[in-house]
């Protein structure tokens, strides 16, 4: 792992942070929390010389460009610490994003989507009435994991034995900090998906991973290593964000009882909420790569520094959000969320992963309306490439 620098002569003493955005002061307790309290206690831009040196971008502006102008903010040093293989299409930028781009976007259609509606309502009311007459669960291990591995394992027509692995290979590949160890996890996917890749080669299917090592790239058939790739990102993308995302939802509603009761009397008004969870739990901290020297808000940005992208606070930003942390249906601009990216690289998943909120918490609410946190075992949270809950124990009265 990189360890601490110097810092180099460009950066002004006075925009240095000794700051490890894995290991963000009280984040146990409340990872958004403390990600606020860097928001207003630094500056709009601040350099650390944490994993070899990185400046650190905390305000939705800021945030929203450099997710957009790939000529000034590139795309190709996207993980933190770097990656040691391309992570594609995630690490290029336009136009050479477009064309493999394009072979995601039929995965996720509307019709796709709907048919996986009724697969994840299935799924989580078969869950929700399996812990039920316990009164308690584990959410995170228990229901926010096992709903997004079961529609992916019937989106890539997987089968089912595969369930533990994939959740223990994204577990390392999404939160690791090591990138050894973070590419390690994406060579024992692709290492255990060989067989089916080259099966699918032979006898292409309908589904996602015959459709990406069929699919074509400028006329030409796509390169075996860069559908390996996509894959990875296909697979990896959304194993552990929509669990996270459900989790800090859970949590919510756990702690606020007028919120669960409203939603419960106006079920039409929870496509509404889940724009506004996403709004609020913003999820990941990426990097980008500076491509010419520019003074950006008093910070002296150079060609080769690296600048961390946290959309993780991104909607907790008050100048954008008023009473940023107060959960408001009807806020607004709520859409304004950062929280899938935007621009060329927004989440291709967006819509099905909010599709899976909605189902989630459609189905929990009529079925357990009153649950609250265990007072014995609170609940932990981590930062990191996606910050999230690791366990949160819940309970209700039988």
């Amino acid at each position: 792992m990189p360890q601490c620098v110097e810092r180099p002569p460009h950066v002004p003493a006075e925009l240095v942070r000794d700051f490890d955005f894995n290991a963000v002061p009280g984040m146990e307790k409340d990872v958004h929390a403390a990600w606020k309290r860097v928001q207003d206690e630094n500056p709009d831009i601040f350099w650390t010389p944490h994993y070899g040196g990185t400046w650190v971008a905390t305000r939705a502006e800021d945030i929203e460009r450099m997710q957009t102008d790939h000529v000034l903010f590139s795309m190709t040093a996207q993980a933190i610490p770097r990656n040691l293989s391309p992570n594609l299409p995630m690490e290029l930028d336009p136009p050479n994003h477009a064309p493999i781009r394009r072979i995601l976007n039929p995965l996720f259609t509307p019709t796709v989507i709907k048919r996986l509606e009724t697969v994840a309502r299935a799924t989580a009311i078969e869950l929700i009435e399996g812990f039920k007459p316990n009164g308690k669960c584990e959410f995170i291990s228990q229901f926010g994991r096992q709903l997004p591995i079961t529609l992916f394992l019937t989106l890539v027509d997987l089968p089912n034995v595969d369930r533990g692995m994939l959740l223990d290979l994204a577990e390392i590949r999404v939160r690791g900090n090591d990138p050894v160890k973070r590419e390690g996890a994406k060579r024992q996917l692709l290492a255990h998906l060989d067989g089916i890749i080259q099966k699918r080669l032979a006898e292409p299917g309908d589904d996602v991973v015959s459709k990406i090592v069929n699919a074509d790239v400028g006329g030409e058939k796509i390169p075996l290593e860069t559908a390996q790739n996509l894959l990875s990102v296909v697979m990896f993308g959304g194993l552990d964000t929509v669990a996270t995302m459900m989790g800090f939802v859970a949590r919510r509603f756990a702690m606020d009882v007028r919120l669960r009761e409203e939603l419960i009397l106006h079920p039409e008004r929870i496509s509404s909420a889940v724009d506004e969870f996403v709004r609020l739990h913003g999820l990941t901290t990426g990097g980008r790569l500076i491509m010419r020297d520019v003074d950006y808000k008093g910070a002296p940005l150079r060609e080769g520094d690296q600048i961390m992208v946290p959309t993780v606070v991104a909607g907790l930003d008050e100048r954008r959000f008023p009473d940023p942390t107060v959960v408001d249906i009807d806020r607004a601009n709520k859409l304004q969320t950062l929280t899938f990216g935007n621009g060329p690289h927004r989440c291709p998943g967006a819509a099905l992963g909010k599709a899976e909120l909605r189902i989630f918490i459609e189905e929990w609410l009529r079925r357990i309306p009153e649950f609250s946190l265990d007072p014995a075992e609170p609940p932990v949270m981590a930062s990191g490439l996606v910050s999230g809950i690791l366990r949160m124990n819940l309970v209700w009265p039988l």
